[in-house]
């Protein structure tokens, strides 16, 4: 089993939003996604946002307590 500090070292603090402005589940998605492209120089936001929508889709990836783990996969 993998430690906390383990499983922190995964997690870059510049990633982790603590006070989403969003209201529903496709704004904070696409408040991420934003934030990811900042982050990251990413141009195709919106591939980025339909990726995860059709991954949530398939079954939520949030965990409770208001965290959540979005991810997904694509080919570009």
């Amino acid at each position: 089993m993998m430690t906390s500090q383990e499983l922190a070292s995964y997690f870059r603090e510049s990633l982790c939003i603590f006070d989403l402005k969003a209201t529903n589940k496709r704004d904070a998605l696409a408040e991420m996604v934003d934030a990811a492209c900042v982050a990251h120089d990413i141009k195709d936001r919106g591939l980025i946002l339909e990726m995860l929508l059709n991954r949530e889709s398939l079954g939520s990836t949030a965990i409770g307590s208001g965290v959540a783990f979005p991810h997904g996969r694509t080919l570009a």
